[in-house]
């Protein structure tokens, strides 16, 4: 009897592990989002943020709205300070945009693109205006580069959501796709079924 118990305890200690890795592989996006906080969160939207717009900014301040590099230099100085404070805002918001509309993996191409070109425009736009005010810019400056900016954001808001979204993911963090109870792509969905 003792060595019908004893080989009863080793078999579900054997299996104990194999479990928890089953259940690690399901979801180690949710589990790496659950390790890190508010500031970590903050630290990598602001880093996705800056990183993209930096360059992308420049390029329309300078080429289309006339402005000289100075008063751009000047005006991203304004923006990364504005980013600093808003960047996380804007991922929370994005999120809730995307869950507002249903917008998932599983979601076409056309409604990720009006999904995020609407999160962007409505959120950075107004900002972006007062950026250009306190920078320097003319009245007609400000409008121009504004007008500029709702164009641009058709060809830049679904390229600057999937790169917000890559950086994320590569910190171990949550697409905003991934924030509709669906913590899990369909990769790893995939990988959970083969083992099934």
């Amino acid at each position: 009897m003792r060595q019908i118990e004893a080989t009863s305890d080793t078999r579900g200690k054997e299996s104990q592990p194999a479990a928890s890795k089953e259940i690690t592989g399901i979801s180690p996006v949710l589990r790496k989002d659950a390790q890190h906080g508010r500031v970590y969160s903050y630290l990598v939207d602001t880093l996705a943020t800056i990183s993209f717009w930096t360059p992308v900014a420049m390029t329309q301040e300078v080429l289309i709205a006339g402005m000289t590099v100075e008063q751009s230099l000047k005006v991203r100085g304004i923006s990364f300070v504005v980013s600093m404070v808003t960047a996380r805002p804007y991922g929370i918001y994005r999120n809730k945009v995307f869950k507002l509309l249903r917008t998932t993996e599983e979601s076409g191409q056309v409604k990720r693109y009006w999904t995020d070109y609407l999160a962007f425009s409505s959120f950075w736009a107004p900002l972006y205006a007062g950026m250009l005010a306190a920078g320097g810019g003319d009245h007609n400056q400000v409008i121009k580069a504004s007008v500029a900016c709702l164009f641009a954001n058709t060809v830049t808001g679904r390229p600057f959501g999937a790169y917000f979204d890559w950086v994320r993911r590569k910190a171990g963090l949550r697409a905003a796709w991934q924030q509709n109870g669906n913590g899990q792509n369909k990769t790893q969905m995939k990988s959970v079924a083969d083992k099934n």
